[in-house]
């Protein structure tokens, strides 16, 4: 999967990126958000709960990995 700026991905439970994946000025929402082992791009990630970035993921910059919880 290929995808370039200007794209929001939005989930009401979860978002998994894997290592194939290739996205460029992504913006990715979701309450959880996992990049898989190996992933490489530049996203920007806000998630409600967590986000896992998991071994040997190649983060480009203007990444941003945002999380925000709701927590009271």
């Amino acid at each position: 999967m290929s995808i370039r700026g200007k794209v929001i991905i939005r989930s009401l439970k979860s978002i998994e990126i894997s290592s194939d994946a290739h996205l460029n000025d992504v913006i990715l929402i979701a309450p959880f958000i996992q990049f898989k082992e190996n992933f490489k791009g530049s996203v920007q990630a806000f998630a409600e709960d967590s986000i896992r970035v998991e071994s040997s993921c190649e983060l480009l910059y203007p990444t941003m990995l945002c999380v925000w919880g709701n927590h009271s």
